[in-house]
């Protein structure tokens, strides 16, 4: 194992993350603006637990910003963002991951 794994503090979530193989249980699909998971609280609260969070609301912004005002390439873009991160979820989820959905 690398030397960085082996050192990372468990208090730091993304040290951690980074160093841990993928047993992903929740899926968390954000759709309120300007929110994202709280790592440092997860991690608190559920001691080795995972959530793949994927900020939704941020998919249009992201796509606007890079391909202009072309609503229907900015659509386009903002769907295959939301299914690309649905099929990284059913690759690194761990059998019976629970999806959360949080809406304003």
């Amino acid at each position: 194992m690398h030397q960085a794994c082996q050192d990372a503090d468990p208090r730091q979530v993304h040290e951690v993350e980074l160093c841990r193989g993928h047993h992903e249980v929740t899926m968390i699909m954000n759709l309120m603006p300007g929110t994202s998971l709280d790592r440092v609280a997860l991690e608190l609260a559920f001691p080795g637990q995972q959530a793949f969070n994927v900020d939704m609301w941020a998919f249009e912004p992201a796509a606007q910003t890079l391909l202009g005002p072309d609503s229907e390439r900015v659509a386009a873009a903002t769907i295959a963002m939301a299914y690309y991160n649905l099929a990284v979820i059913a690759a690194l989820g761990a059998p019976g991951t629970v999806c959360i959905v949080l809406v304003p």
